[in-house]
This record gives structure tokens, sequence and C-alpha cells, in this order.
């Protein structure tokens, strides 16, 4: 027995069109920048498409609604320019998620 068990015992090759695709990564400000740059490291060979919410930075002074709005529309946002994932950079939108 193993301690860790796969989330998937057979896995489908990733379609190309979505394999070129880029990754979307989300911060309220530019924090989320050194997320991307270890994202960069381990995978040199990705793009990265990088939202920053700099018209409603900081995020922790305003509403549970509100976050949970702002967050949505941030990875809308990335997939709308074909990122193949959304990666939340931001600890405040992060948090919320998990209520």
């Amino acid at each position: 027995m193993t301690a860790i068990q796969p989330l998937f015992t057979e896995l489908e090759p990733m379609p190309k069109a979505l394999a070129d695709a880029p990754i979307g990564i989300f911060d309220s400000g530019i924090g989320g920048m050194s997320v991307a740059a270890e994202i960069a490291k381990y995978l040199p060979n990705e793009r990265i498409v990088y939202y920053a919410d700099t018209a409603y930075v900081p995020y922790g002074p305003r509403s549970d609604e509100e976050i949970r709005e702002l967050t949505a529309r941030a990875v809308d946002w990335l997939y709308r320019q074909g990122c193949k994932i959304a990666v939340v950079a931001c600890n405040t939108a992060s948090a919320f998620s998990l209520d």
C-alpha cells in the first residue's frame, strides 16, 4: 500500500489547442508575481497571462459578496483570454473561496 494515491488512474492526453493555451494567474495586485515567477521557473515553456486587479486593490476591507464578484470577474477574464487554467494567487480571494 502506498501513502499517496493518484487522483486519476487513467489520464487522457490534453488536446493540443488546450495544451498550447497559457496559464492564467490572478491577484488583486502584484504580489502574485512571485507565483508567476515560480510557475515560469518550473514550467519554462508555458505562457503566462497575469491579471492584477489594481482598480480594486486591496480586497481585504471589501465585503464577502464583493470579493466573490471581483474574483469571478477576474477568472472569467482569464478564461476569455483562452487560458487553460486559472491560478488564484490572491490570499483574500483564496480564503473566501474556501467558505
